[in-house]
């Protein structure tokens, strides 16, 4: 968990525009502007490895708010239940070294 937690940190920090006005910035809906791209779906696959890891994402309120938009999507919760059910639950109580 480890790797994850430094991976999902790693990504958010070099995401381009994860704290400007470009790309993610706060005035677009997803990474590469408003359209939803192959980008949005490898980004995420990427980042909430890091929800395993307990990874706080407050320091990038654009990525938190990319994050929740791309968990509305109607696919979501279909997609990603065994990563949730098999990897997030059983992490929910453990503890992790803050990066």
């Amino acid at each position: 968990m480890r790797t994850a937690n430094r991976r999902s940190l790693a990504i958010c920090a070099v995401m381009p525009g994860a704290s400007q006005e470009s790309w993610i910035g706060p005035h677009n809906r997803y990474v590469c502007g408003n359209d939803i791209t192959i980008a949005d779906y490898l980004g995420i696959a990427h980042v909430t490895l890091g929800e395993a890891a307990h990874v706080d994402y407050s320091r990038w309120p654009n990525i938190e708010r990319w994050i929740a938009r791309m968990k509305q999507r109607p696919s979501w919760s279909t997609v990603n239940a065994a990563f949730y059910q098999y990897l997030v639950q059983p992490l929910a109580q453990a503890s992790f070294a803050r990066l």
